[in-house]
């Protein structure tokens, strides 16, 4: 870095360039703007209204449709009917955040899913153009036409005011809510007042009579306090107190013609007028000017702001156009002036701009509303070779100036009259490097050393005889030193070239250089903070901030544009300003975020070669000199960050809802992202960082506004993004999208757990079941073989055998036929009864053959005493199934505990019941002793079913009858 030339300039001139050509050849001040323009197939849409939307998007409203805007390109929004085609007049965002545009054609539409669609009241819409709406604090959406009134939209309704409710004039324009809820409405007659009282609108007039310049109203703006700025057509503008009704007029010449749009922003209003261009009035000294911009914008349909505190402008002829408003002005200098060759500027107190021409003189620039006037002032002593280091202006108004190689001179601004400070003895003739001063002091420093001089009332005179102090650092270091800097505890800092920061206090110097942490110990510039930071930058290690106790270095991971740094200044809202060959970066010390000034604002090559061409005046301005003129900027609040926006998600290039479920299918995996990070002073700087979680353990850098994701596997994501201006992402503002993607059912832990859950069941119940079925079976077959061995002691009873073989004995004395049918009948049954013994079911139609076999026995042996019906069809005998003998006994039983006499004769039948029973009835003749083990053989029986059929034994004993009803078996068991 190049601090102090020492280069031969030579003439860059012929000669003296006399005031007047100085005078003629500069231009008037401005300001640096871009211009925007739709560029379409087939056409080129006038831009006539300009909004910002709460997400930060630029909405224009064009002759062909809508478009958004987000500081490099225009995107078409289009209708849902690809046929419609309307000019856009008015555009609003509700609390719903639902966009609401107007329509020439009196339509009004919704911006919906990313398209436009006609919004279709049951009562219709206007036939003539909407010029604006309104949202008042119930909610109720206002809108006005140009020549129908105004509409209301509450409780999905449509309301119209008109004549008959008291309004002055149907050709309404701007609407505005007042604090107390009413609207304000801007007619070609007055300033009409509507109130809503139950359901009721009331209409009152402010007109001339009431105070109003003019009757045609062609603006309303918001003043704060109720109040109200009133743009007119011809009477340029005014102010109205809602609350108590009064108009006040600033006192002014207004020959701009017709306001179009009027906004109030920081300590101005900004005016935009029909044919020139746009008017700022200052709400500090009353004074009006013109905003000159770069571009040509003498008819000013619509502007906004945004974020960043720039002004767009919707023009007739310049498309749109971005201004950096209050924040640069550019201060032309005389023609042929060569830049690189200044090496000194001061804004003096009275607003005159002094620096240097190539001759080494000074000139004085003086913003005189007649013009711009320079004048130049030659020193004597100094030649084309001797250039002018710096400039200052102490407590008494007196201009010090510094030179190379001939030492100070003083100059008094007003008469122009100026010495040499022989005084400094050692400094005559001497290389002077900067002067800087607070209050009452003043220091110099020089190749040659330093000193500070006191100014008091002898002093300050011109010819006053100077109190001055030598200030040896030497013990430190060299005395070389770039600036010197007295903070608010009356310390003396040293910006020393090599040798660090040297600070003097309480009559001790102290050193600060790589030994405690600094990379570069050439320091520059030094500033202080509001908070008593300590800041100052290097030559090449970008800037420090000491706090007392330690040093904290910014560079380029912090979000600096350049390390080479001409100068620092604190502004009066308490930012550190670095200035550098690129810009300004404008740096908040308590929360760290960066804001920048440059060639999008207008500012380009600044000159880092001397630091002398930085100055700031009282009002805290700070002025440079830039390739184009004198920078000016005016220090503003808005430090803002790039606003992230996830402007779409797409599945498989379909646009998702935002009402949409964020839960997708297995196979509906891939997604695209389409983000912006938004910041209109820049966009083209902007840098991305994304990263989907749960996919992802890194962030991913890019220039890209879209990331695809395809094949994604099932799982649960998080897709975000961040922007920044520097790739300084720790204050980065962010988007997200959480979605999740199903597993396929079947390989869901659920499903999983679930089959897990059921073979387990499965094998717990077939080991459970088969356990049971084991022991089911073996209970069946001790059931079977007590039954069987019961059945045997009982056929085998020496009772039974002796009835059996006296009544065979008998029979044969008697019948010898029968006694032979008899025997084989008793050898069947014997015989049966060992074919039956280990099954464990068998036909009914068996089980009856053998029943009849038992009975043809006891028959023989009781007569007629004793009678068996069987009324049980033949041709389901052989489907039904019961256990071995189970009828058998059952007929043993009632023979068993029932008396056989001749007078009560005992009948037994069989039959089936519909419920799938065989029902075995016997009537009950009272024995006069109970047989013993009575009740033994059909316990046995009712056992075995259990096992054998679901169905339970059935048991009926009135006295009279006995049933036992066995169940059918209707399957055979192994």
């Amino acid at each position: 870095m190049n601090i102090i030339s020492l280069k031969n300039f030579g003439l860059a001139f012929l000669g003296l360039i006399c005031l007047c050509v100085y005078s003629l050849s500069v231009t008037a001040q401005y300001t640096p703007s871009h211009s925007f323009k739709i560029e379409e197939e087939h056409f080129s849409p006038t831009i006539k209204v300009v909004y910002q939307k709460k997400n930060g998007y630029i909405l224009c409203g064009t002759t062909h449709g809508l478009y958004s805007f987000d500081g490099l390109r225009f995107a078409k929004i289009p209708f849902n009917n690809p046929s419609s085609s309307d000019t856009v007049t008015s555009i609003f965002e509700d609390k719903d955040r639902t966009v609401w545009v107007g329509m020439q054609s009196g339509r009004i539409a919704h911006v919906l899913g990313g398209s436009l669609q006609y919004w279709q009241p049951e009562e219709g819409t206007p036939a003539q153009p909407i010029t604006a709406f309104a949202q008042d604090s119930l909610g109720i959406i206002w809108f006005s036409s140009r020549g129908e009134g105004v509409y209301y939209y509450s409780k999905n309704k449509l309301y119209l005011v008109n004549e008959e409710n008291g309004l002055s004039d149907m050709q309404t324009g701007v609407l505005m809510v007042t604090r107390k809820g009413d609207i304000l409405v801007a007619t070609d007659n007055g300033i009409n007042c509507i109130t809503l009282t139950n359901g009721k609108a009331q209409v009152k007039v402010i007109g001339p009579s009431e105070g109003l310049p003019d009757y045609m109203v062609t603006a309303i703006a918001d003043a704060g306090n109720n109040q109200y700025w009133i743009g007119l057509q011809d009477k340029g503008f005014c102010k109205y107190n809602h609350s108590t009704g009064n108009i006040s007029t600033p006192p002014m010449h207004w020959k701009y013609g017709q306001v179009n749009q009027i906004l109030q922003f920081h300590d101005h209003v900004w005016l935009g007028t029909d044919a020139d261009g746009v008017i700022r009035y200052s709400l500090k000294n009353g004074r009006l000017d013109s905003l000159t911009l770069s571009h040509t914008t003498s008819s000013i349909l619509s502007f906004c702001y945004d974020a960043q505190d720039n002004l767009w402008i919707a023009t007739q002829n310049a498309g749109l156009v971005r201004s950096a408003g209050e924040k640069v002005r550019i201060l032309p200098m005389p023609a042929n002036t060569d830049f690189e060759h200044i090496h000194a500027l001061l804004r003096s107190n009275d607003g005159a701009l002094w620096t240097t021409d190539p001759q080494n003189r000074l000139l004085r620039i003086r913003f005189l509303a007649t013009g711009n006037e320079v004048e130049p002032v030659a020193l004597s002593g100094l030649t084309p070779k001797t250039d002018i280091t710096c400039l200052y202006q102490d407590i008494s108004g007196r201009i010090w100036v510094g030179t190379m190689g001939r030492g100070v001179y003083l100059l008094d601004p007003i008469s122009l009259r100026y010495r040499s400070v022989d005084e400094l003895s050692h400094l005559n003739d001497g290389s002077i490097l900067s002067i800087t001063g607070r209050d009452k002091r003043v220091y110099v420093s020089s190749l040659q050393g330093c000193v500070s001089v006191d100014i008091n009332k002898s002093s300050s005179d011109l010819n006053g005889k100077m109190i001055y102090k030598n200030l040896d650092i030497s013990k430190l270091g060299n005395n070389y030193v770039y600036t010197i800097f007295e903070d608010t505890k009356g310390r003396l800092w040293f910006a020393t070239d090599g040798d660090g920061l040297i600070v003097y206090e309480n009559g001790k110097l102290t050193g600060f250089d790589k030994t405690n942490g600094l990379i570069d110990a050439r320091i520059y510039s030094i500033c202080e903070d509001f908070d008593g930071n300590i800041w100052f930058s290097t030559a090449s290690a970008g800037i420090y901030k000491y706090n007392g106790k330690s040093f904290v270095n910014y560079g380029f991971k912090n979000g600096l544009t350049s390390l080479n740094i001409s100068g620092i200044k604190t502004d009066v809202l308490g930012n550190i300003i670095i200035v550098h060959e690129k810009g300004l970066d404008v740096l908040n010390p308590k929360t760290e975020k960066l804001n920048y000034i440059n060639e999008n604002h207008g500012v380009t090559g600044i000159n880092v070669q001397d630091l002398g061409c930085i100055s700031q005046d009282n009002n805290g301005n700070i002025y440079m000199i830039g390739v184009d003129g004198i920078i000016k900027y005016a220090p503003f609040s808005a430090i803002a960050l790039p606003k992230t926006i996830l402007d779409q998600v797409q599945l498989f290039e379909q646009v998702l809802s935002e009402d949409s479920t964020y839960t997708f299918k297995h196979d509906e995996n891939s997604f695209t992202f389409l983000y912006s990070g938004l910041f209109y002073a820049s966009p083209g700087d902007i840098v991305y960082q994304y990263r989907l979680e749960g996919l992802d353990t890194v962030w991913t850098t890019t220039k890209d506004r879209m990331k695809t994701f395809t094949r994604l596997p099932p799982g649960k994501y998080t897709f975000r993004v961040r922007s920044s201006l520097n790739k300084n992402f720790d204050q980065a503002s962010e988007a997200a999208f959480s979605f999740e993607i199903k597993q396929v059912f079947y390989k869901t832990a659920w499903f999983i757990i679930l089959c897990v859950f059921a073979l387990i069941v499965l094998l717990y119940s077939y080991i459970f079941f088969r356990e049971k079925r084991i022991k089911r079976m073996e209970s069946l077959k001790q059931a079977s073989q007590v039954s069987k061995f019961e059945l045997l002691k009982n056929q085998v009873n020496p009772h039974f055998l002796f009835n059996s073989f006296n009544t065979l004995i008998s029979t044969i004395e008697e019948d010898p036929k029968v006694a032979v049918e008899y025997a084989e009948r008793l050898s069947d049954f014997f015989r049966n009864i060992v074919a039956f013994r280990d099954k464990d079911v068998t036909t009914l139609s068996e089980e009856l053959s053998m029943l009849e076999n038992y009975f043809f026995l006891q028959q023989k042996r009781y007569g007629n005493n004793i009678s068996l019906a069987i009324n049980i069809p033949k041709e389901i005998q052989k489907n039904i199934y019961v256990a071995p003998l189970t009828l058998q006994l059952l007929l043993e039983n009632a023979i068993k505990h029932n008396a056989v006499q001749r007078e009560k004769p005992l009948h037994i039948s069989l039959s089936v019941s519909g419920d799938d029973y065989i029902l075995i009835q016997n009537n009950i003749i009272p024995r006069s002793s109970k047989s013993l083990g009575a009740g033994m053989g059909l316990q046995n029986i009712i056992n075995r079913y259990t096992f054998l059929s679901s169905h339970p034994v059935k048991v009926f004993d009135n006295g009279q009858v006995f049933i036992v009803s066995i169940p059918f078996i209707k399957f055979k068991h192994d």
